[in-house]
Formats: structure tokens, C-alpha cells, sequence
């Protein structure tokens, strides 16, 4: 989600994006639960708003908590977040992850992130450097080795 990728509609259109059964109960949970709601009930057209590609005129957070949105409409069982929150400033990312560890308890994440906040999202870390695998394990297990300061030859 470095780059959050919205399409020419509204913003009820890019968030459920043809999914069936998401409805309005489901777009405000979602919306509520990305931080995308806050700024939305601000805006005149609010979930009817046009975005055009790439959502400009919204900053990037916003777009990101749209993404986000996205990614949590329908309750999916395995949930694919890309930097979600590279974009957000330090509170509403720390509101988000709040949400998200409640939201995403049951199911599984896979999370792509060099933030250190985001970590606790999360049970098990695989460390990936230059295309391989460095640490692979159980969060404080990984998180204990990276802290670890590293012998000098």
C-alpha cells in the first residue's frame, strides 16, 4: 500500500469494488475501523465523493485509510497490507494499529512494512534482505535477535 491505488469513482465504489454484501453498515465499520470515516463525514459529497486516478486531492493518508478500508471490506480471512501507514502521521497510525490488533485477531496477516510500529500486529516475523530469508520465528523471538548488538571482526 506504499502507493494506495484508487480508480476513478466514488469512494464507496473503490472501497467495496464489486465485492457482494458489502453493504452500508459494512462500508462504515470498515471506514471506521481505517480512520477513513473521520475525514469523510467532513466532506460535503462524503462517501459519494469523485476521486479520480490516484485519488487526487486527498492526501496521502487518506488514501491510504480508503486502501485500508478496502483491504478489511467483506472480512476477509487473510488480509495483505503493504506499508499501510507510511503516509499517516504518528497518532492516526498508532489509532489504526490500535483498531487493527482488535480487528485482525482471528485472521491472518501478511504484512509488508520497514515500521517497527507495526510489528505488533503481528505474531511471526519473516525477515527478507536482498531476496532471502535472515530471521524467521516467533515476533519477540525475532525481535529480541535484532536488538542484539552484532559482534565487530
Amino acid at each position: 500500500m506504499q502507493e494506495s491505488t484508487l480508480f476513478t469513482g466514488s469512494v464507496r465504489e473503490n472501497i467495496v469494488l464489486g465485492r457482494e454484501g458489502v453493504d452500508d453498515a459494512e462500508l462504515m465499520r470498515v471506514t471506521d475501523l481505517s480512520g477513513a470515516h473521520e475525514f469523510l463525514g467532513q466532506i460535503a459529497n462524503g462517501y459519494d465523493l469523485r476521486l479520480s486516478d490516484r485519488g487526487e486531492g486527498l492526501s496521502g493518508g487518506q488514501r491510504q485509510a480508503i486502501a485500508v478500508a478496502r483491504a478489511l471490506a467483506g472480512s476477509p480471512r487473510i488480509v495483505l497490507l503493504d506499508e499501510p501507514t507510511s503516509a499517516m502521521d504518528a497518532q492516526t497510525e498508532a489509532a489504526l494499529i490500535q483498531r487493527l490488533q482488535i480487528e485482525l485477531k482471528d485472521r491472518t496477516l501478511v504484512l509488508i512494512t520497514h515500521r517497527p510500529q507495526l510489528v505488533s500486529l503481528v505474531s511471526r516475523i519473516i525477515l527478507l534482505d536482498k531476496g532471502g530469508v535472515v530471521a524467521d520465528g516467533p515476533r519477540d523471538e525475532v525481535m529480541a535477535k535484532l536488538q542484539r548488538p552484532r559482534a565487530v571482526a
